[in-house]
């Protein structure tokens, strides 16, 4: 199973939102929008999120498409 942006947050060790939010400087809200596919991170954020979570730009890629395939199987 794919994981999430939130599994690869919290794998990194960051509890909240607001913690990898004020690492990468962006808005809490921003992160949750991308957490629940709300939006999608900027390309120039995919590079920025996988050094912050210790992780490869592909993984951060993938955890983004598949959040997006579950939510078009819903809508």
């Amino acid at each position: 199973m794919e994981r999430t942006l939130s599994d690869l947050r919290k794998a990194a060790g960051f509890k909240t939102q607001g913690a990898l939010a004020e690492k990468i400087g962006v808005e809490r809200v921003t992160v949750s929008r991308w957490e629940s596919g709300d939006r999608e991170p900027r390309l120039s954020m995919i590079s920025l999120l996988a050094e912050a979570l210790h992780t490869t730009d592909g993984e951060i890629v993938s955890a983004i498409t598949c959040l997006r395939e579950r939510k078009e199987k819903i809508a």
